[in-house]
């Protein structure tokens, strides 16, 4: 697919525009995708919001989650 999910889109144009996000004020209405988190971690962030915890934008974004947390490189609100 060649549609940019809504988190990395979000980490490309701040780093493109040379803005720092907030580690406080990022939010997902959704768990974002697996590929998503993997590329949030990557860009040094650890902590992220989410409106619903119960759905995904994929089938791998639950356990992607579950196991970031688990390690505590993640924290999920």
């Amino acid at each position: 697919s060649f549609i940019q999910q809504p988190l990395n889109r979000l980490l490309m144009i701040a780093a493109r525009e040379g803005l720092k996000l907030d580690n406080d004020f990022i939010y997902s209405s959704r768990v974002p995708t697996a590929r998503e988190l993997v590329n949030f971690i990557a860009a040094h962030h650890s902590k992220i919001h989410i409106g619903d915890i119960k759905t995904a934008r994929d089938e791998y974004g639950q356990k992607a989650l579950q196991d970031l947390k688990a390690a505590n490189i993640l924290t999920a609100i």
